[in-house]
């Protein structure tokens, strides 16, 4: 997980990142790349410093958060006395609940 910034990212999420650079970086060049990776990043620090608005994902999981950056979904959650931990990167076209049940093992409260 990254330590520089106001917000810690998952493996996972990380993983979401580059399969979302890759998939743009393909279809619509780079210079749409550093367009998407910077409203994600400003989305992240928004997370960080609490300045996002957010919505909660479920009642069965009511500590993941999210929130959309163009057609991406943004899960997160935020541990007390913590930086928020971003949890996935998500197309809206992806099965939400089967990827965050699979990430949650462990890792959610």
């Amino acid at each position: 997980m990254s330590n520089l910034t106001s917000y810690l990212l998952s493996k996972d999420a990380e993983n979401d990142i580059r399969e979302v650079v890759r998939y743009t970086l393909k279809n619509w060049g780079e210079k749409q790349v550093k367009l998407y990776r910077s409203a994600l990043r400003n989305q992240f620090d928004k997370i960080g410093t609490n300045e996002v608005v957010c919505k909660y994902y479920s009642k069965t999981l009511p500590s993941v958060k999210f929130t959309i950056v163009k057609e991406h979904f943004i899960f997160y959650i935020s541990p007390p006395n913590e930086k928020p931990i971003i949890i996935a990167v998500l197309h809206k076209s992806r099965d939400m609940v089967r990827h965050l049940s699979s990430r949650s093992k462990g890792t959610l409260y």
